[in-house]
This record gives structure tokens, sequence and C-alpha cells, in this order.
């Protein structure tokens, strides 16, 4: 939910015709630029996390297919939501296109940003199963309940986003707006939204993550203790540590996705919930129009958007399973290319 779901920094702004008509400043020369490249990494790095599942059957567990629908909400803030952002930004901010496009814009950003926090929310429940009760994860966590997680994830998501269309505030009364920018000034809504689709989540993500990281701290001391003891060092004992510690290591990946995401998206909610409930904590008596600028395009622009490229960033540097798979991929598309080159066909994965 980027800066189409929240209301304008407040700013005297020319006639919107003439915005409309003006050139890209070259203050915001380096703003498209990010975008641009945002757009391009996003599109390119969650592609390949989605591939390397398809294409390698050992990665078809039912984490990374948690993972994959995590990786298909970023790619559909690449393809939907990014290029009304972008073209804003060439407009200078302000909003050019019409109503009903604005209305399209604020749907699949709230679509999308749920969808990323439920979908960290199952990844969570699925570490926290598989490592506080591994003996019962594959009763637990079948691809049915895997897939119906999933599919309640983007139910939950798009009700939340339809839901958009009513003005729960003033009800019948028009509360989309493209006077400066797209905005959506329904305060109620947006306080049940940001209850719903983070906090709520992100509540439940960290009591997953504290289990997690309670249980694993806990096994460690006892695994450290047992050490002199010669039932801890056979063959069972060392392969049951061993594959403890990957589930670990698998949840402190997940939970560096999490961070991050709490770190794009935290300033957002909250400087929404601020400028719908108190706006003159960010009008233009309180802060200048250079802080105001400042403020949104780094917790309203930037943050947000960054946050659906990082995650394969994350996958490629700290999983090495995903980074093999990367690696493989890579590969085999430079040797078809040689093949292609040659006048040979190679066979694909």
């Amino acid at each position: 939910m980027p800066n189409s779901t929240g209301p304008p920094m407040p700013r005297p702004p020319p006639p919107k015709h003439i915005q409309c008509s003006m050139d890209t400043l070259p203050e915001n020369y380096g703003h498209v630029a990010f975008e641009i490249i945002i757009l391009l990494v996003t599109l390119y790095g969650n592609f390949m996390v989605v591939l390397a599942v398809v294409m390698f059957r050992r990665m078809r567990t039912i984490t990374n297919y948690f993972v994959v629908s995590l990786a298909v909400s970023d790619l559909l803030v690449a393809t939907l939501s990014l290029p009304f952002r972008i073209h804003q930004t060439t407009h200078n901010t302000a909003w050019c296109l019409s109503l009903e496009a604005c209305v399209a814009w604020i749907v699949v950003d709230i679509m999308c940003a749920g969808a990323s926090i439920w979908n960290l929310v199952i990844i969570s429940i699925d570490r926290f199963i598989a490592i506080v009760l591994p003996f019962r994860y594959h009763a637990l966590m079948t691809p049915i309940s895997g897939f119906g997680l999933i599919a309640s994830v983007w139910g939950l998501s798009f009700v939340m986003a339809v839901l958009s269309f009513i003005n729960w505030t003033d009800y019948g009364k028009p509360h989309f707006n493209i006077f400066i920018s797209c905005a959506n000034f329904d305060p109620i809504y947006y306080t049940v939204l940001s209850v719903v689709l983070f906090f709520l989540p992100l509540f439940i993500v960290f009591v997953m993550y504290g289990h997690v990281f309670t249980v694993a701290l806990t096994q460690a001391r006892a695994v450290a203790a047992l050490q002199t003891d010669r039932q801890a060092t056979t063959d069972g004992g060392r392969r049951g540590y061993i594959n403890f510690l990957k589930e670990v290591k698998a949840a402190k990946v997940l939970a560096i996705v999490v961070g991050c995401f709490v770190v794009c998206w935290f300033p957002y909610f909250v400087l929404v919930l601020v400028s719908l409930w108190d706006p003159i904590l960010l009008s233009r008596d309180t802060i200048s129009p250079e802080q105001a600028k400042g403020i949104n395009q780094t917790f309203v622009s930037a943050l947000p958007v960054l946050n659906s490229t990082l995650n394969p960033i994350i996958y490629a540097l700290f999983n090495k399973d995903f980074r093999r798979s990367f690696a493989k991929i890579f590969a085999q598309f430079c040797r078809r290319r040689v093949g292609s080159d040659d006048g040979n066909n190679l066979p694909t994965l």
C-alpha cells in the first residue's frame, strides 16, 4: 500500500492541469530512476524465486510454497502497482490519470500488502510447527492444509481490498480523491485495515518467532550439555541435531525477512493513521514543506516498495538452497544461449 492509500502531504500545489503538463522536475529524476530500478529488480528476483521452486523438485516443500506465495504478491506489486507510482512521480507526484485508475491502484496495493504480511504469518506458523512440534509437522502441515492457508491469505487480502469501496467514516459519501494525488480519505477503514493487515499479523509473527527461538536456545543448551554423553555422538543423534539446526537456520532467514518488512512498513502505517486522525501533526504549521517531502519520499514512497525487492535478495544471500538453485538456473540459461549460438538445441530442465 504505497502513498496511493494515504492522504498527500500538505503543500501548495499549482493547478492540476498545469502540474500534469509540466516536465519532470530535476529533483525527481533520481526518484524516478530509483523506482524503475526497484521495478526491474523486483521482477527479476521474485521471478527467480518462483522459477527455482517450479524447476527443482527438492525445492517443492510446503515452506517454499509459502515463499512462492510471498513472491507472487511482490510480483504483483511490480507489475500492477509500481507503474502507477512511476507515472505519478514523473508528473511530480500529481495524479494525472482517471479516478477509476486511482481506485484500481489502491485496491491492488491493499491486496498485495495484505497478502505479503499474512504470507509471513503462515511462514512463521510453519516454522513454529517444524521446530516446536517436529514430530507432528508432516501430519499438521500437509499439502492440503498448506494450500488452504495460502488461499485464506489471498481471500482475506482481497476482501479487505474490496471493502475500500465503502466509506466507513461517512457512509455513502465520496472518499476517493485525486485532487492532488491518489488517496482514500477514510480514517475508520484505514484503522481497521491497519489492525487486520498489519498490527495483528505482526503480533502473531512475533509470538511465533519468540517461541521458535526460545525452543532453539533450550535445545542448543541441552545438546551442548550432552556432548560428553556417548548417545549424543551417535549418527542418529548427530543427524537429528543437524536437521534441527537446518530448521533453525531457515527460521533465522525468515526472521530477517520479517525484520525488513517491519522496517519498511511500520513507519508508513503510523504516518497514515496520524495523517488521517490528527492531520495537524503533519501540517505546514508543524513541519516545513522540505521536511514533509523528505518524510513522504522516504517512509511513504521508497521503503514500502523497497520491501518487495529485498526478499529474493535475502534468500540469495542467506538461504543455501535458493542460492544454489539461482546459480543452476543462471548456468542453464548461459548453456542454452551458447547452444543456441552454436545451432544446438539443449534440453530444458
